[in-house]
């Protein structure tokens, strides 16, 4: 490991503190936005989200899917929507759900129960049997906002329990990164100085001077 490597690895290693995961969000973005919002603000300090984008496309799938391959855990909201399916009758809620199977991701689903009068779509309704089937363990229903939070409070933590300390970001305010910096600096001898005021050689010539009469002579 060369003294770069090895001094960057021990900053680091002075400066972990807060630790904040990279969530994928798996939603019908436009479907109960209110609960989209509640799930931003409830999880703000504990993760930074990507998210599935409204618009079905191969490009919007293929970010889907780069994101899921990036992230640390997905969180898979289904609230009553299956969203716009492709042309081979899948949507984007069922693929990114499959992706994140595939790559073996941490998983918490959100189910929102339907109320008495409301109408489950046979699309979805199959979605959710399926998805009940194999990841039962995951799975954490509510009724309404009102019990939303407290749902996703119980079920983040025990996903996140089960995540690597190697994952995620590491965030420092920057009173930790000035008291983090000054003990790094005590133990790889590092300390601060000022520049000299002007730019000069060992032998205490001016170096702009000499670049300037460098170029005078070579001009004649």
């Amino acid at each position: 490991m060369s003294l770069f490597e090895l001094t960057h690895h021990n900053f680091k290693d002075v400066c972990m503190t807060k630790q904040r995961y990279h969530a994928h969000l798996i939603a019908v973005s436009d479907h109960h936005p209110e609960l989209l919002s509640d799930l931003h603000l409830h999880l703000a300090d504990e993760v930074f989200f990507t998210q599935d984008l409204p618009r079905h496309s191969s490009r919007a799938a293929s970010y889907s899917r780069q994101c899921i391959d990036e992230c640390d855990l997905a969180i898979m909201l289904l609230l009553g929507s299956y969203g716009e399916p492709n042309a081979t009758g899948v949507s984007q809620l069922h693929l990114s759900y499959l992706s994140a199977k595939t790559k073996q991701k941490p998983i918490l689903i959100l189910v929102k129960s339907p109320s008495a009068d409301s109408t489950v779509s046979r699309q979805l309704s199959d979605f959710i049997d399926m998805v009940e089937e194999r990841d039962s363990q995951n799975i954490y229903y509510f009724s309404s906002e009102i019990d939303f939070e407290a749902v996703l409070a119980d079920g983040y933590r025990v996903v996140s329990n089960g995540l690597s300390e190697q994952a995620g970001w590491q965030k420092v305010s920057d009173n930790q990164s000035v008291h983090a910096l000054a003990k790094f600096s005590s133990f790889t001898n590092i300390s601060t100085f000022s520049p000299p005021s002007k730019e000069v050689t060992a032998d205490g010539v001016n170096l702009r001077e000499q670049l300037l009469a460098s170029s005078t002579l070579s001009d004649l």
